[in-house]
């Protein structure tokens, strides 16, 4: 409005993998390319982006898309050895001593 540029990142469901222009009209906007961004031409009152705060006349610059990792409880197994390491190198210090 008073002629700052302002750059806002939105997570934005889109739902399963399909044609790029249905997933975001789900999702609630109406987009036209524009170079090489897309511009907001319009967002559907109520919608999920309308919730999110995207205005008409954002441009969408890139996308991020999450990446494929393994589940975070595969790192609890070598925690587990390495404590077990530990424990058994304390047990054979203390009777040592």
């Amino acid at each position: 409005m008073d002629g700052k540029d302002v750059r806002k990142g939105v997570l934005l469901p889109l739902g399963a993998a399909g044609d790029a222009k249905a997933r975001l009209a789900s999702a609630g906007l109406t987009v036209m390319s524009q170079g090489e961004a897309l511009m907001v031409v319009g967002v559907k009152f109520g919608s999920v982006a309308d919730k999110l705060g995207v205005e008409q006349s954002f441009r969408i610059t890139a996308l991020e898309v999450a990446a494929q990792r393994p589940s975070r409880e595969w790192f609890y197994i070598p925690a587990l050895l390495l404590l077990g390491l530990v424990v058994l190198l304390q047990r054979a210090r203390r009777r040592s001593a």
